[in-house]
């Protein structure tokens, strides 16, 4: 054999022919998406944690995460540049070094100032790791029918079982109040994709790259950036002029501004960083819009209940890390159902299915109150979990049936882009909305409760008791039980706040599937039309 086993562009355990050797190859960039989201979905489970170890406000320390968010968005947008022009082999392993790496610097972190640079930086490696699974996929998978199922596959094993031991994980460290174990956990999570991505993956050919598009990179992500400040701030404390004050005002016309500069840059340019032209395939433009639904739901609803339970419901950080677990298991098992029976079954069945479950969840959901057990709340989270995972892999297959080549990997950068969109924004998008219903829920419950009814005063006096019995002195016990019942009722009032953001986002989704019911018709009957309406020698033109 003249080939040595760290030959870097075709590894002596190299063996394209083999199917065990493209198993290990997807199995990788799999485990790589996997450890992503873990990471991701672990901080957020300690955040807590690591707001009082630094000593900063909710406020500050939650932009960790909505930066990380923004982060593994933007990242595929030059990512797949970096890939092609210097090989995807080589980025995917610095991408999984700069993870590594950033994962380090975050557990040494001793302040805000230190933690969030940290934590950005860690983002560019998932984000390099994460826009790349598809595309490798895709270079080592050719024949498109088996590639269908092993993208759905991806798509249900990544998220699945990386929210699900995410959480697991969170809430082990969380309990033991070892916030940075979390990311030093990956000192031993790493190295072996790393390994593996060294002896097995070959180097892919370096392509010359045309000028970059810079410019749409830099007004995209103010564009993005200043809308997110927009959804955010507009209801936060400080801001007492809302949407009049100068600070919205400014995000307001840097977002129009950086959004024409865009838009003329990429119809103008020759290589523009997003091909407008893709969009014009109504199969991709139907894909994208679905995956921002999806992404609202993976990321947004699920960090809502996630917090509900913890701050509302009070779970302890076990507890909570393995009922939240419930989503990422039924990712993964509910998923391999598309995965197995995508070959005979069109993706979009799969689709109008999985997006009728999460209408229905976020409608159902509406019964949630501050008494509700783990089982009405664990049926309304598997239901839209199920919904979530029969529909995030069929989107993808189905966005991206169209392209091939180059093309196809630059359809899953945007795949991915709007996916993370969508987590970044749906979350953001549920404070601003639950932030203007909280003032009328608390009004509202607040008018509900009746102090001189003979109900309440039994009530009352029931509480006094149980507060008084635990050592409390009497007048003390009157001003806490006003507290305790006071508190209740704000309680509610979020839980229900959130509840009506959920129930507004149950119907885009009702928009989204009226939207993609309506292309199915046209498609059919367009057919339909031209076969019986059409001259044959007109057909072609």
């Amino acid at each position: 054999m003249d080939q040595k086993i760290l030959n870097w562009n075709t590894p002596y355990l190299y063996r394209p022919d083999h199917p065990l050797w493209k198993f290990i190859i997807v199995l990788n960039v799999t485990y790589g998406g996997m450890l992503v989201l873990m990471d991701l979905l672990a901080s957020v489970m300690v955040i807590s944690q690591i707001q009082g170890a630094m000593a900063v406000d909710y406020d500050k320390i939650i932009w960790t995460a909505r930066g990380v968010l923004f982060v593994l968005a933007i990242t595929p947008l030059f990512g797949l540049r970096l890939a092609r022009h210097f090989g995807y082999k080589k980025i995917f392993l610095i991408g999984s070094l700069i993870f590594l790496t950033g994962s380090i610097f975050t557990a040494l972190s001793s302040n805000f100032y230190e933690l969030l640079p940290s934590r950005l930086f860690t983002a560019v490696g998932g984000g390099l790791m994460s826009s790349l699974g598809l595309p490798i996929i895709n270079h080592t998978i050719q024949e498109v029918e088996n590639r269908r199922p092993i993208v759905t596959a991806y798509s249900s094993v990544s998220f699945g079982l990386g929210i699900a031991l995410g959480m697991i994980m969170g809430g082990y460290f969380g309990q033991l109040g070892t916030w940075k174990m979390v990311f030093l956990s990956n000192l031993t999570l790493v190295p072996p994709l790393m390994l593996i991505t060294i002896l097995f993956h070959p180097e892919t050919p370096r392509k010359k790259q045309p000028p970059y598009d810079i410019l749409s990179l830099v007004s995209i992500t103010v564009f993005l950036l200043s809308l997110l400040f927009i959804v955010t701030q507009v209801k936060a404390e400080w801001n007492t002029l809302a949407w009049r004050s100068t600070f919205i005002i400014s995000c307001a016309l840097t977002s129009v501004f950086s959004l024409i500069v865009f838009l003329w840059n990429s119809l103008t340019h020759p290589t523009p960083l997003f091909n407008l032209s893709l969009f014009l395939h109504r199969q991709f433009f139907l894909g994208c819009l679905c995956m921002l639904v999806v992404g609202f739901m993976v990321f947004g609803v699920t960090l809502a209940t996630l917090g509900i339970l913890q701050n509302i419901y009070n779970y302890e950080w076990i507890r909570l890390g393995w009922f939240m677990s419930l989503v990422g298991f039924t990712y993964f098992a509910v998923g391999a159902i598309p995965s197995l029976t995508i070959r005979w079954i069109n993706p979009r069945v799969f689709i109008y299915i999985g997006l009728g479950l999460i209408a229905a969840s976020c409608f159902l959901s509406q019964s949630i109150t501050i008494q509700s057990d783990k089982y009405e709340i664990g049926a309304i989270v598997f239901l839209r979990s199920s919904g979530i995972a029969l529909s995030l892999g069929p989107i993808a297959v189905l966005s991206l049936s169209v392209f091939e080549g180059d093309a196809y990997a630059k359809g899953s950068s945007l795949i991915n882009f709007i996916r993370m969109l969508g987590g970044v924004f749906g979350s953001a998008l549920i404070q601003l909305i639950s932030a203007y219903r909280m003032p009328f829920h608390s009004l509202r419950f607040g008018e509900m409760v009746n102090v001189e009814s003979a109900r309440y005063q039994q009530y009352f006096a029931e509480l006094f008791t149980t507060i008084t019995e635990k050592g409390s002195n009497p007048e003390l016990g009157v001003h806490q039980t006003r507290e305790l019942i006071i508190e209740w009722i704000t309680s509610q009032a979020e839980i229900a706040a959130i509840l009506d953001a959920e129930y507004v986002l149950g119907w885009v989704v009702i928009g989204v599937m009226v939207i993609f019911a309506t292309a199915m018709v046209f498609r059919f009957w367009g057919k339909f039309i031209v076969r019986f309406f059409v001259p044959r020698r007109m057909r072609k033109i």
